[in-house]
């Protein structure tokens, strides 16, 4: 596919390398089953779409093909033909359903006779960023990545494969939205609302406040732990062990690009064989790491909000080790900490133990006290804002209606939808309430760290700018693409359906 890159070799961004291998080599594709036993073979029926049926192993090569997108850079692509139509949701890091809208993609591609020629994909490839240094095209980069990507495991024509498909996904979409233009009245409507000037004023009303009113007696903490007894329950705990494998030291002091990603291929394999390691039949860690002469570190029971010190900077390692279950697979995959992986073994388990009433009653003071306070600030904003919008609609000055309230009203400074009033807190929340209020209403609550908030829309003016010609044409060009957008999303929805998709062995 590539051959002719082979002729002008230069250094390989090492880290896209890096990236590739984890991918691949290291937890790509199926592993095995939580409790050790062979998982769904690869001859297995995965699905079945316009009548055909596709096994494991085919349908995680599509999938495969998500990943080498995103790995390359190809988000445009990978994210757009998975929203095209979302029906499926996996735990699988390549979704299911781009997989399934590639082959509606594939079929369509073909009805509407799109063929990109390989001189078509070999110039796009050229504009992909992992094929650039210093924002040029680099034969010698590219090369290397068809190697890398042939070495674990990928085909040597998915890369020419996938740029095709993404130049089909464009052609397909300009053919069926080609004919469709933004009218030039929801353009001036969304004009008028991105850019017209905003006066208006906020009022606050904070939680403290009215949790000084609040009363809490001990006969409602008395009542509230019995009919939630169940509920007052201490954390479950969970004491671990764990291997840790840090990031190779000095690779930010090699020069040599072939020999970073040597020192790195050769960390993520000692990751790799020690993990395939703990798949097999009684697997322990600590013998296992005993035999690669690893250290083990070992940790009392903890709950899962307060994983100890020597775990801070272990990521989602914790998490995962609140997953493994007691009698089926105690030893976690590798997990990505701040400075290495981790591979951990569940070694017992504290459940939850009931709580008495002496142990939660502050708990549950504090937690009425804060039920109470926003009941009563809810009750208070939404009657003021029902009497100020009367107030305003009766001609009545917000200035009055405020001082009868005993109100404090803060004025805002002029602003649009694009430009929130620069410093002030919760801007984009008030922007966004404000940008469709009437003038002389008063928005819905608002929620910002304090409490609640009401916005009040004095005017709206829609001013003369200089640049006011080209920001239209802006505008229509995005509402324009937006709508674009909806119309194939909605049409390849339709040609989804039609592919008639019965899933066989879950993929995620």
């Amino acid at each position: 596919m590539l051959e002719f890159f082979r002729r002008h070799r230069g250094p390989f961004l090492w880290f896209l390398t890096f990236v590739i291998i984890i991918s691949f080599a290291v937890w790509g594709g199926y592993t095995g089953s939580n409790n050790g036993n062979a998982g769904p073979s690869g001859t297995d029926k995965a699905f079945t779409i316009y009548g055909k049926d596709y096994t494991r192993a085919e349908a995680e090569r599509t999938q495969r093909l998500y990943m080498i997108a995103a790995r390359l850079g190809m988000f445009q692509f990978a994210m757009g033909l998975m929203d095209a139509s979302r029906n499926f949701e996996t735990r699988d890091s390549s979704p299911l359903d781009f997989s399934l809208n590639l082959l509606v993609l594939k079929k369509q591609m073909e009805e509407f006779g799109i063929y990109p020629s390989d001189d078509e994909a070999m110039k796009a490839m050229q504009d992909l960023s992992a094929f650039q240094k210093d924002g040029k095209f680099d034969a010698g980069q590219a090369a290397m990545v068809e190697e890398m990507l042939g070495a674990n495991g990928v085909r040597s024509g998915d890369l020419l494969e996938l740029v095709k498909y993404d130049i089909g996904l464009t052609k397909l979409k300009d053919l069926v939205t080609k004919n469709y233009a933004a009218s030039s009245f929801a353009s001036e409507k969304r004009y008028a609302a991105m850019y017209q000037t905003l006066k208006g004023s906020t009022i606050e009303f904070k939680l403290d406040d009215f949790k000084k009113n609040v009363k809490i007696e001990d006969a409602e903490i008395q009542k509230t732990y019995d009919e939630k007894k169940d509920s007052f329950k201490t954390a479950e705990k969970r004491a671990i062990r764990w291997v840790f494998f840090a990031d190779p030291e000095g690779l930010d002091k090699i020069e040599d690009a072939a020999a970073k990603n040597k020192k790195q291929a050769d960390h993520i394999e000692t990751i790799r064989a020690f993990a395939d390691k703990t798949f097999q039949s009684g697997a322990k860690l600590e013998a296992l790491a005993t035999e690669a002469k690893l250290k083990v570190e070992n940790t009392a029971a903890f709950a899962q909000d307060a994983a100890p010190e020597a775990l801070k900077a272990a990521g989602s390692f914790v998490e995962k080790c609140f997953d493994l279950t007691l009698g089926e697979r105690t030893i976690s995959d590798p997990i990505k900490g701040d400075k290495g992986y981790y591979i951990g073994e569940l070694v017992s388990v504290e459940e939850p133990k009931q709580q008495e009433l002496a142990e939660v009653k502050e708990q549950i003071r504090t937690s009425l006290l804060d039920q109470k306070a926003r009941e009563a600030m809810a009750t208070a904003v939404n009657d003021t804002r029902e009497e100020l919008n009367k107030g305003l609609k009766e001609g009545k000055k917000l200035a009055d209606l405020a001082k009868a309230k005993n109100l404090t009203v803060t004025a805002l400074p002029d602003f649009d939808a694009n430009t929130p009033p620069p410093g002030l807190a919760n801007a984009s929340e008030i922007v966004r309430e404000a940008e469709f209020l009437a003038p002389g209403t008063v928005s819905k609550p608002v929620s910002i760290d304090s409490g609640l908030l009401l916005v009040v829309l004095q005017d709206k003016e829609l001013r003369k700018r200089p640049d006011g010609d080209s920001m239209r044409k802006s505008v229509e060009a995005s509402l324009a693409s937006t709508e674009r957008d909806q119309i194939f999303r909605a049409w390849f929805g339709r040609q989804k359906e039609a592919a008639n998709v019965k899933l066989q062995v879950p993929l995620g």
